[in-house]
This record gives structure tokens, sequence and C-alpha cells, in this order.
């Protein structure tokens, strides 16, 4: 594609760029063999950070900038973190655990948190909705007094259920996870503790949330790596430690993460900015 883009004259940029460092040795040994990498052929590089841009020029990209991650540009939903908030004041002083994004292969390790947990709300939410049924059984077999969100919430989450007599809160629908997230006093993003690496931690960082994943961050590499440096991601290297690291991080509460929230935020009007002058500037 972006081969055809040149030879065809239409300008292709790309945008969130990103070479991870687990796959840039890769990368490299492309640009060997071939002669040049495929991020050369393309117009424009927009990465996400220093970092990144440095290792697009090492794979030989004529034009690179650094312009961040526009995901930190997506307003969360009003009305969905309202409703989580709600959730949380309902709740009182009861802390609630929140488990974003939970992958096959790491059940047990979320299990044994969840019932490490002592008087928690916790709030699991798989990453695919294949797993639903499966994590429901999965939780009630291991004793605790699980609720689904289908169930015991009225569609636009305007009802107000108990769940004092809840231990974990079944996250099973679409395009909720701020709701789930505003809830919380601490999120755990999933995908860490396997290999393929961890999901997306802007969105907890966003609402101000102490954020804990597993040691495999080379898919977010940016910010995963900018947020552990700025103490707002705590990376958890052993299963086991899970607990302790969800209840320190919990302790520390999220006061910097808004502020690292906000220092990266922009790039979406740069990105703006830039395409505007070029096509001010093209014939």
């Amino acid at each position: 594609m972006i081969d055809a883009a040149a030879q065809a004259g239409v300008s292709l940029w790309l945008v969130n760029s990103q070479v991870p460092g687990k796959t840039f040795p890769r990368a490299r040994r492309t640009r060997l063999v071939l002669g040049a990498h495929a991020a050369a052929r393309a117009t424009r590089v927009f990465a996400k950070s220093d970092r990144m841009a440095d290792r697009f020029r090492r794979l030989g990209a004529p034009l690179v900038e650094v312009m961040g991650e526009t995901r930190f540009d997506i307003p969360p939903p009003a009305a969905h973190v309202a409703e989580g908030q709600a959730l949380k004041a309902r709740l009182g002083s009861r802390p609630v655990h929140t488990f974003a994004s939970v992958v096959a292969g790491e059940e047990e390790t979320y299990l044994a948190a969840a019932q490490a947990a002592n008087d928690v709300l916790t709030i699991w939410v798989p990453r695919a909705p294949e797993l639903f049924d499966a994590t429901f059984a999965r939780l009630q077999a291991a004793g605790l007094r699980v609720a689904r969100r289908s169930d015991v919430f009225a569609p636009d989450l305007s009802n107000a259920p108990d769940l004092s007599e809840t231990d974990v809160l079944l996250g099973d629908s679409f395009g909720e996870m701020f709701f789930y997230i505003a809830a919380a006093d601490v999120v755990s993003v999933g995908g860490g503790f396997v290999e393929k690496g961890a999901h997306n931690v802007i969105e907890p960082l966003a609402l101000g949330k102490p954020v804990v994943t597993g040691p495999h961050i080379w898919t977010i590499e940016f910010p995963g790596v900018e947020a552990s440096e700025a103490g707002v991601l705590r990376l958890c290297g052993l299963p086991g430690a899970l607990p302790a690291a969800l209840a320190e991080a919990r302790a520390t509460g999220g006061d910097k993460a808004c502020a690292f929230h906000a220092e990266y935020a922009g790039a979406s009007d740069r990105l703006v900015s830039a395409v505007a002058q070029h096509l001010e500037a093209t014939p």
C-alpha cells in the first residue's frame, strides 16, 4: 500500500506511529535484506515519541516528526463517567478495583487478585465477548458472588442496583469502559501478564486513576515507559504480586495521572495543523 501510494504520487502519512523495541531488530533486518524499509517510502512519519522517531529514522524514513498519540485527545463520554462516579458514591468507602480488558491466559492471575481482595468490589471486564460466559462460570466456580452488568443494570445504566453482597461485577458490555473505570479506585489493564502485551492505559489515566499492569508492555511502549517513569503506571513483574501492587497503587492515589495525561494531549490539533499546511502548499 505504501509503495503503491508512492508510485501514484499520493501523499501517505503514518500517524500514531511506533516501532516497538521488540520488533525493531526484525524491522532493521528487513531494511538490510530488501535495501529499504516500507516506512522509508511514506511521505511523512508522525511518531508517537522521540524514541519511536529515532527508530523510524534508523529505518531510513526521510521525514519524521514527533507528533504524539491522538488517543490522549479522546474525550471520555460524560454520561458514562457520571454513572461510574454515581456507582462509586453509592458504594461509600468500599474500594473498587477495575480489571480492564482481561485477556485469555491471564485469568488465573486476576482471579487470585479478586479472591485476595477483602471487602473490595472487583469490576472484571473481559477483552472479548466470547470470554463473557466462560469468565462468569470461572468466577462462580471459585466461590465468588458475581453479578453481570447485563442482568443488574438498565441498558442506560440509570438504575442503582444493590451490590453490597456482590464480590465481582462482570462487565459484559461494549463501549462502556469509561463507566467501569470511573467507578474504580485503581485500574489494572489486561494483557500485560501475557506476551501479547498490555492494552491501552490512556483511558484510566484520563480519569486520574492509578494504573497497574503486567511486565509485558511492548505493545504500549509509548506511553507505558513514560507513564512508568512518571509514577502513574505500576508494572507488576510477578503475577502473584498483583494484589499487593493494587493495594499500593490505590494508596498512592491518582493525583499525578491527570497531569501526565494533560502533558501528552494535543496531538490531534498538531496533526490537523500539519495536514492543513500540506494541503495549502499542494497545487
